[in-house]
């Protein structure tokens, strides 16, 4: 594919699709979702968030196909790939797998988890601990995403007690951050690290005797699963993807300099 000038300079500050920004950057080998506020292709209307990997695995705008009072309210002109584009939280938003989890979903918190998840996000308050994602509710099993309530990142997994804990750096409110975090488990030491803008924080990612049961909840996307811990007041999305590959920091590191001029960073 030749990249004329003019589309070099709509990559290099963002202002394209993500799934062409996955394309373009060589990310597609184990895509699995590629949610974009800004693609009239994933959202123009209606209440589903629609994924635009090519597996189909759709969002509901809140807790179900209905309109109702979890749902994330859309910002912004359908397709115009702005940072006006994006979904704002009210404290009680989130978007929930339109199915039952599929199987990469639930075998993020197994034995021999292998993936990544990425995306944009501008948070309301860090004073409040919330969910950028995950499948726990308030069962024993499943993962989470989430931020403290001083900010700081976590990851962890849960099978009764936490078989995984990891922290990463201090988010920052009122500003669009990129945040991923990249694991694969079988490797153990520094097989994992979570990233917010350019900073990395590796760890060892070995899981402590995980469950090979279900997650207790569905996944869900602003809450770390069964409506639990939302995405504060005034916080925003614009991007989120996953994959079944551990993506390295180089990989990770093109995704972040070819998405950031969308959000202004």
């Amino acid at each position: 594919m030749n990249i004329t000038p003019m589309q070099s300079s709509r990559l290099s500050h963002g202002h394209t699709e993500l799934i062409h920004t996955i394309r373009h950057c060589g990310l597609t080998s184990g895509l699995q979702l590629c949610l974009d506020a800004g693609d009239a292709l994933s959202y123009t209307s209606g209440q589903s968030w629609l994924d635009r990997s090519g597996n189909g695995y759709d969002f509901f705008v809140g807790a179900t196909s209905s309109s109702e009072g979890s749902d994330p309210t859309f910002n912004g002109t359908a397709g115009r790939r702005s940072s006006g584009e994006y979904w704002s939280f009210d404290g009680g938003d989130y978007f929930k797998y339109n199915s039952a989890n599929e199987t990469w979903m639930e075998n993020i918190h197994k034995n021999n988890a292998k993936f990544t998840m990425a995306c944009w996000l501008y948070i309301g308050s860090t004073a409040t601990q919330s969910g950028f994602a995950g499948d726990y509710q308030t069962g024993p099993i499943g993962f989470i995403w989430q931020h403290t309530n001083t900010g700081g990142i976590q990851f962890l997994v849960v099978n009764t007690a936490f078989v995984m804990q990891v922290n990463g750096s201090t988010a920052t409110a009122g500003v669009w951050q990129f945040h991923a975090v990249s694991v694969d488990e079988a490797v153990g030491a520094n097989g994992g690290f979570l990233l917010l803008n350019l900073t990395k924080v590796s760890f060892t990612s070995t899981y402590a005797s995980p469950s090979s049961s279900a997650a207790t909840a569905t996944f869900e996307i602003g809450s770390v699963g069964g409506a639990r811990e939302p995405l504060t007041n005034t916080s925003r999305m614009g991007m989120f993807a996953a994959w079944t590959e551990a993506l390295t920091e180089t990989q990770l590191t093109a995704f972040y300099m070819a998405t950031r001029g969308r959000f202004g960073v």
